[in-house]
């Protein structure tokens, strides 16, 4: 198909996106508050959760383990002090465990030093004891014996040292395995990661002899939520900003920064908002990257569609006119862009792992929907206004910047680049005969710029 069909496809495309523009901006704002209104039920997936296809081994493997011990995650509070055999720090080990099964959902099993159980052989065989099951004592002697207790002989003959607490007494564990999650994994996970949360920041465990640092994928999604996305909030924040920037810029036009700030919100908005009526949870590590592709894509389109309308109305004055040739001239060159970016974000979504395909299902349709937001609302909004007289200082460009490259080319025309072609009955055709007529068209069919032997 020729460029000059497809420009008048676009261009009576433009005819009646001017003729209804009433209807078309009616439709848009109906859409993109239903579609906004989804934004309530708008929920992010934590965790390395669907990282890996349901094939994977590690996935099998998961599945396997759950079967046998129910779930596969687990709460930990590393313990560091002094001494963790000290008698005030086992009372507080202790508290802390008791809080941890009473407050915990799901708590299944707790493992510490108050809790654990320790096989000794005997004359029978063994028996399991528990050093403090008799309560923690005041005395340092007693409390000197079981620590020897515990720590006798060395880590390839005592399991506890090194992995419940390590040799200079300084560090120990308190672990607790969780039962099965009764609903969704990630809504349970973050209520479990909470309660850990605040356990460990309540007053009785802010102590400047002991310090407490909680771990888990539950306690890992917990501080994800608390510090990473008031971070990517920030970004998102700052990089709409520099659009806005970048719009003041290029356009210097009120209307040219507010429509297409719109029509980016709005754009973004409809998706996220769509993609979670139908339950698609957005991946909390890629979140931001949808966001801002749309940001960027939605400045470059802009400034194409404002400048190429400047561009008209500077030369006609007539508003709907104007309009209808920006659409004839942008239509395609523009689609064509967002066609290749969205071919290729969608082939992420062939991969099998849900971050990846969530970031090449979502960033393909905010690049599509910021298209289609700016290519429709931009000409519609400025057809609106009255006409003025046209302004023959702008005959060959929209801004003094249009004007600087238009006069620069001028300049390379005329010099033929610098007197590097050979001269002759046509330099182009010696230098470019493959490409002789498109090197003729834009240098050689100028005054003087050949010679004439009546085959041009």
């Amino acid at each position: 198909m020729k460029i000059s069909k497809i420009n008048a496809f676009f261009r009576r495309l433009g005819e009646l996106q001017i003729k209804y523009r009433l209807y078309v901006l009616t439709v848009f704002i109906i859409v993109t508050v239903v579609c906004a209104a989804g934004l309530a039920k708008f929920k992010i997936a934590n965790g390395s959760e669907g990282w890996y296809g349901s094939g994977d081994q590690l996935n099998i493997n998961k599945e396997k383990y759950e079967a046998v011990f129910g779930n596969s995650h687990g709460l930990g509070v590393l313990v560091c002090a002094d001494d963790v055999f000290s008698e005030e720090i086992l009372t507080m080990i202790q508290h802390l465990g008791d809080r941890m099964m009473a407050e915990i959902p799901y708590a299944d099993k707790l493992t510490s030093l108050v809790e654990v159980d320790i096989p000794v052989g005997n004359e029978e065989g063994f028996e399991v004891v528990k050093p403090y099951s008799k309560g923690i004592p005041s005395d340092p002697e007693a409390l000197r014996e079981r620590k020897e207790f515990i720590m006798r002989g060395t880590e390839k003959t005592n399991s506890l040292i090194n992995s419940l607490v390590n040799t200079a007494g300084t560090e120990t564990w308190i672990n607790l395995s969780l039962l099965p999650y009764g609903g969704e994994a990630d809504e349970e996970s973050l209520e479990v990661g909470y309660a850990l949360e605040d356990i460990l920041q309540s007053p009785e465990f802010q102590s400047s002899s002991f310090k407490l640092y909680g771990s888990g994928q539950p306690y890992s999604d917990v501080q994800e939520e608390l510090y990473e996305f008031p971070d990517f909030a920030l970004r998102v924040i700052l990089g709409f900003c520099v659009m806005l920037v970048c719009l003041i810029i290029f356009v210097r036009t009120v209307l040219g920064v507010i429509i297409p700030a719109l029509a980016t919100v709005g754009a973004i908005a409809s998706v996220l908002g769509g993609m979670a009526y139908v339950g698609v949870k957005a991946d909390s590590s890629l979140i931001t990257l949808p966001i801002l592709l749309g940001i960027a894509l939605s400045i470059g389109y802009s400034v194409h569609y404002i400048n190429m309308f400047k561009l008209f109305f500077y030369r006609t004055g007539k508003r709907l006119e104007s309009a209808v040739n920006t659409i004839e001239e942008c239509g395609w060159s523009v689609f064509f862009t967002v066609l290749t970016t969205v071919a290729s974000l969608i082939s992420f979504a062939l991969v099998d792992m849900r971050p990846v395909a969530w970031v090449g299902q979502t960033a393909s349709l905010v690049v599509l929907a910021v298209y289609l937001y700016v290519a429709i609302l931009i000409p519609i909004f400025l057809s609106f206004g009255k006409d003025s007289s046209p302004n023959p200082k702008y005959d060959k460009g929209a801004t003094r910047v249009d004007m600087a490259f238009s006069r620069w080319a001028d300049v390379v025309q005329r010099k033929r680049f610098l007197g590097i072609l050979p001269m002759g009955r046509c330099g182009a055709e010696k230098a470019f005969p493959y490409h002789h007529n498109f090197f003729c068209s834009n240098v050689c069919l100028r005054p003087g710029n050949y010679e004439d032997t009546g085959q041009l």
